[in-house]
C-alpha cells in the first residue's frame, strides 16, 4: 500500500526503496506467522479514481506487482 500510495498521490511518504523493503518485510513475517492470510491485493482502481486511464491503471498495477516480485 505504501508504494502504490506514493505513486498515486505524487507525494513521497517514504522513499521507494524503504517502502518496498517495508512491504517485503511484512510479506516475510506474514508468510511465517499467518501463512493462510492474503498479505496483498495488487489493484489499480485507486489510480483510476485519481484520474488515470484504464491502460495506465493496468500499467501501474503490473509495475507495482513486478517491483514487489523483484524485491522479494
Amino acid at each position: 500500500m505504501t508504494f502504490s500510495r506514493n505513486t498515486r498521490s505524487g507525494h513521497l511518504y517514504l522513499p521507494p526503496q524503504p517502502s518496498i523493503r517495508l512491504i517485503t518485510d511484512i510479506f516475510a513475517f506474514c508468510s511465517r506467522e499467518v501463512p493462510h492470510w492474503n498479505t496483498i491485493n495488487v489493484a489499480g482502481y485507486h489510480m483510476r479514481e485519481a484520474g488515470c486511464s484504464a491502460v495506465q491503471e493496468i500499467a501501474f498495477s503490473f509495475s507495482n506487482a513486478i517491483a514487489y516480485l523483484e524485491a522479494g
